[in-house]
């Protein structure tokens, strides 16, 4: 079943999109700004709530050690896992969460890198690792 209440977080608003008082970059045309404001201003808040961020690096990191184990043949978690991982984050959140849910966010979390590379791909930004920045020539900022 697809997810069809994840809005991109790098998607051009619509019309009927709200923004915040504070946000000081209107929508008039498709380009960086508007990009960047939306980047800022697209948060869904239930996934906020239940997901701040130590919560969802917690589970990066979770993902990424059954990925070592060998825990994901086909790009794939078994149930099994789903149950494991569900269970660690659990605990080290004190929080209680169920695999769907975290099926769910790794979906939101793979839709969203895909974009980003996708971006960086084909609009002349680039990212430094060493200061997690986007670069850009002069020409395209």
């Amino acid at each position: 079943m697809k997810n069809n209440s994840y809005r991109p977080y790098f998607a051009v608003p619509d019309s009927s999109s709200t923004r915040p008082a504070s946000s000081s970059i209107a929508p008039t045309s498709i380009g960086a700004p508007v990009i960047a404001a939306q980047m800022a201003t697209n948060v869904d808040i239930s996934d906020s709530k239940l997901w701040p961020d130590f919560v969802t690096k917690a589970f990066i990191d979770i993902m990424v050690d059954e990925v070592t184990k060998g825990n994901m043949p086909n790009d794939v978690f078994h149930n099994r896992t789903w149950t494991s991982m569900t269970t660690k984050l659990s605990s080290i959140t004190n929080r209680s969460f169920k695999a769907g849910q975290l099926k769910e966010k790794m979906n939101r979390l793979r839709a969203m890198y895909r974009e980003f590379y996708s971006l960086l791909q084909n609009t002349g930004f680039g990212w430094n690792a060493e200061t997690n920045t986007v670069t850009a020539s002069e020409e395209v900022w």
